[in-house]
Formats: structure tokens, sequence, C-alpha cells
């Protein structure tokens, strides 16, 4: 897998430690600038390329990465939504904890350029919400897409193209479909 890097934000606030509390591991102090509570988020492409390919056809091509403000973008997964599986990862000496899913909301619709809503007949979140509704119950208009990572070490350096290696990996989160 390869990695490329996005930089966004210019005012960074640091993490919540509510965020840094997960079973022991040791997670390291970090600032975030445009998001919730995790510092990173990373995707992939197979899984854009598999949600492009579910989503109707006179929006397809309007759908990119940038609709779902991705920090880390990686390649060469297996599958699609196989960034839901891992644990513990390593990117150039840079160990992070995969620690939960991001659950989306109607902004990755609007224009990412412009901040605009645009006519995209509710997509992407749309079909997000019938195909990649994992917890229902309990996440019931937030479909899942990326997975937000915790640095473990403060070390190492991540650089374009580098690949990533999977320490281990969690159990696979459930995806269940909803035709509401």
């Amino acid at each position: 897998m390869k990695v490329r890097v996005i930089l966004k934000g210019k005012h960074p606030r640091k993490v919540d430690d509510f965020y840094l509390k997960r079973d022991g591991l040791g997670l390291v102090q970090s600032e975030v600038a445009f998001s919730v509570g995790f510092p990173i988020l990373m995707t992939s492409e197979e899984s854009l390329e598999s949600l492009r390919k579910e989503l109707p056809e006179d929006v397809r091509d309007t759908i990119g990465m940038k609709n779902f403000r991705a920090n880390l973008v990686i390649r060469g997964c297996s599958k699609p939504y196989e960034e839901d599986e891992f644990g513990i990862i390593n990117i150039g000496g840079a160990r992070f904890h995969c620690d939960a899913p991001c659950g989306r909301c109607v902004f990755i619709n609007h224009d990412p350029e412009s901040k605009d809503p645009r006519s995209t007949k509710h997509e992407p979140l749309k079909t997000l919400m019938r195909i990649r509704r994992n917890y229902p119950h309990i996440y019931k208009f937030n479909p899942f897409f990326g997975i937000y990572l915790i640095p473990l070490l403060n070390e190492g350096s991540i650089e374009v193209g580098q690949a990533i290696q999977i320490i281990s990996r969690t159990e696979k989160t459930e995806v269940k479909e909803d035709n509401n």
C-alpha cells in the first residue's frame, strides 16, 4: 500500500483526553486542526472506487476523495474498506492505532472547493446510507467512510509513497444494509 498525505487546517488544538484513554495503548497527545476529535483520518482509494460504482451514473464523476477530507489516503488494499480492519499500523516509523470509523454527515455532499451544497441528489451520503450503515441503532444517520488514527509513537516521518505495515487487525465492523 502507498500513502498520499493531505494537509489542512491552520489553527491546531489538542485532542480531547476522552479519545486518548484507550485500553492502555499509550496514545500520544496530538493536535487536531479540522476534525472533531482525532488527529488523522485515513481512507483508501479502493473504498472510494467501490463507493463510486454504487453511485448514480449522473453524479459518479463529481464525487472524489476531497469530499471526504481525509489527510491520509492509501492505495493497494486487497479489497474496499479493508482499512476498517486495521488495528495498529506503521508508516515510516510512525505507529498509529486505528481507533474508530468515521461517521459521515451531509457535508460530504458539499462541493469540496467552495463548501457550497450542490445538486448531487444528496450524494454520496444517500448511497453510503444504503451500503455503509454499520450500526444503525447507534449511528442512525451517520454511515461510515474512513478510519480515525491516533499516534502511538512520536517518531518517524510519513512521506508520499511509503508502504504501510499492518501490525495488527481488528474484527471487521459488520455492515448492515438498510433499505429505508
